[in-house]
């Protein structure tokens, strides 16, 4: 069952706007120099997070790996009173 009565409280906060200075890396991009291949940049459902997916070859070894890019935010609830959470 779904719940359609959800209070504005209750509303997930939406992604800080500066992300949307990202949009300009989705894609797939070719890397060359010192090292060979592709960087692919995808947004995570719901827009907070930035995928970077590699693959590259650097003095002939594979490389493959992700990074996922946010933004800083801090969390306050009125029942911490005080406590701060910080999200990386």
């Amino acid at each position: 069952m779904v719940d359609d009565d959800i209070s504005p409280q209750q509303q997930p906060t939406p992604p800080n706007p500066d992300l949307k200075k990202l949009d300009r890396l989705v894609g797939t991009w070719e890397i060359s120099g010192g090292a060979q291949g592709t960087a692919t940049y995808e947004w995570m459902e719901g827009g907070f997070f930035l995928l970077q997916h590699v693959d590259l070859q650097q003095y002939g070894h594979e490389i493959k790996g992700i990074e996922i890019i946010g933004h800083e935010q801090t969390i306050r609830s009125p029942s911490e009173r005080g406590h701060q959470i910080t999200l990386l």
